[in-house]
């Protein structure tokens, strides 16, 4: 599961001051999204998959985005070793007899 050119990280965003979230958890997400990468939005976190490149790349892009709208805290989780998309359809894809 997962590899040296694979990662998932899980995010929690915590915009600091603003009394409507939303608009920054969203904006944040949706470059991850441009990326093309996948996302699970949970209640508290979000668990984003992919090439590990593109992953940091995105990151970067979202950190520095979200740093010039907002203050914040963000808690990053990161491994090599859990199952990414490409895991979870290998997984569960139908088994040739």
């Amino acid at each position: 599961m997962g590899s040296a050119d694979d990662i998932s990280i899980q995010i929690s965003l915590y915009p600091l001051g603003d009394y409507d979230i939303t608009e920054k958890i969203f904006g944040f997400l949706h470059i991850f999204k441009e990326r093309g990468l996948t996302y699970h939005l949970g209640s508290m976190s979000t668990v984003v998959s992919g090439e590990t490149a593109v992953v940091f790349e995105a990151l970067e892009e979202a950190y520095r985005w979200v740093a010039a709208n907002t203050r914040f805290v963000l808690v990053c989780t990161m491994s090599n070793s859990v199952p990414t998309e490409k895991d979870l359809e290998a997984l569960t894809a139908p088994r040739k007899p």
